[in-house]
């Protein structure tokens, strides 16, 4: 963590060649050492405990009531500093983050006015699966919608109980066969977007404090991916 701080204090420094030598250990750095440190990295800030991401044995994603912002921005330094220097991390971000990142570098250079992507139930099967199979059930539904789901609204429940509106004064708009695919699409955009909107924000910045715009703004979501955790195509 003091390391990652003391960059952030010292940004120019953040795009130079990284040399890791851990206390008490002899030996030049030829790739190994600074592996080891970006695991551990990885392990102690996205993979840990702390509460900061959820995280399964197949992907991680960010936790919504944590508020502690500058942690997802040492998190997404981390990330940058990883693919900066070459190294590989098997870290399961689900392949819409770098869709997303993709898209926030698009609306910082121009390349398109579009504030959020687009979200798609199969984009939420990589974060929730479970969720999307209940979104998906309600699509199928027939008939009276409040017969099946009675009292099914335009609201969600944030992680501290309160009820937010999905979509901008329709909180109480009750759910029928007319807007049953506004209210799914509505749920999943707050679930991957709005819910986790300043953690992802923070992630960003800290990533773009290591690479270039320009750089990024060249490739697709697939090869971001495999700059981080390797391609499995041989």
């Amino acid at each position: 963590e003091m390391c990652i701080r003391d960059s952030h204090r010292h940004r120019n420094h953040l795009r130079k060649p990284l040399q890791v030598e851990f206390l008490g250990e002899e030996g030049l750095d030829y790739g190994g050492v600074a592996k080891e440190f970006f695991q551990l990295l990885t392990k102690h800030y996205i993979s840990s405990d702390l509460a900061f991401f959820s995280t399964d044995s197949h992907r991680v994603w960010f936790k919504p009531d944590t508020s502690d912002l500058f942690a997802f921005e040492m998190a997404g330094t981390i990330v940058g500093l990883a693919i900066y220097n070459g190294i590989n991390c098997n870290v399961p971000f689900p392949l819409v983050l770098y869709h997303w990142v993709l898209h926030r570098i698009g609306v910082r250079t121009g390349k398109t006015t579009e504030p959020d992507p687009t979200v798609t139930l199969q984009q939420m099967v990589e974060v929730d699966a479970e969720l999307a199979r209940s979104l998906a059930s309600i699509l199928e539904i027939e008939g009276d919608m409040q017969a099946v789901l009675p009292g099914l609204d335009f609201t969600v429940t944030d992680p501290h109980g309160a009820q937010v509106a999905l979509l901008s004064g329709r909180g109480e708009e009750l759910v029928n066969q007319s807007n049953k695919h506004e209210f799914v699409a509505a749920y999943a955009h707050h679930t991957l977007i709005t819910s986790v909107y300043p953690q992802f924000e923070s992630f960003v910045a800290g990533l773009l404090a290591t690479l270039p715009l320009a750089t990024l703004a060249l490739l697709e979501a697939e090869e971001l991916r495999d700059l981080l955790v390797g391609s499995v195509d041989w």
